[in-house]
């Protein structure tokens, strides 16, 4: 089961002070962004938009298309793989 979630990005203080390591400007979400989260709660980031009605009208766009065209058609399209899809694949990891 997917599940496709828009979610704001963080500002402030915390922010900058991490946006000083190098490794953290990666992983710092700053702008909104539609993600999408698998039956055991993983995340993976899909968009970074510029504003939060532009991530609430993706993420409407994004729900559609996984109701119209199924997980699996779903997942091609946006390049989610297939461990992601299927956590409990007794296949992953190895």
């Amino acid at each position: 089961m997917l599940t496709v979630e828009a979610v704001r990005g963080r500002n402030g203080f915390f922010t900058r002070l991490l946006l000083r390591s190098a490794f953290f400007i990666y992983r710092d979400r700053r702008r909104p962004s539609v993600v999408v989260w698998n039956g055991v709660g993983e995340e993976l980031r899909l968009f970074d938009v510029d504003s939060w009605d532009e991530a609430v009208q993706k993420r409407d766009r994004l729900r559609r298309e996984l109701d119209e065209l199924g997980v699996e058609a779903w997942a091609d399209r946006y390049a989610v793989p297939a461990t992601f899809v299927n956590p409990d694949d007794p296949w992953r990891g190895r």
